[in-house]
């Protein structure tokens, strides 16, 4: 994912803190699981 190595840049980079380099991770690693799940939900609404 193109925003992981982004995180990494600003990280290596120091334009976050760790604490911000933490939150984003955190959040991105969550991200496809939230996608496919919108995709699921969407899919079966269509369907109905």
């Amino acid at each position: 994912m193109e925003a992981l190595d982004w995180n990494e840049k600003a990280k290596v980079r120091q334009l976050l803190t760790i604490e911000q380099y933490t939150h984003i991770f955190t959040q991105l690693q969550l991200l496809p699981k939230s996608i496919n799940t919108l995709i699921k939900y969407t899919n079966t609404s269509l369907k109905e």
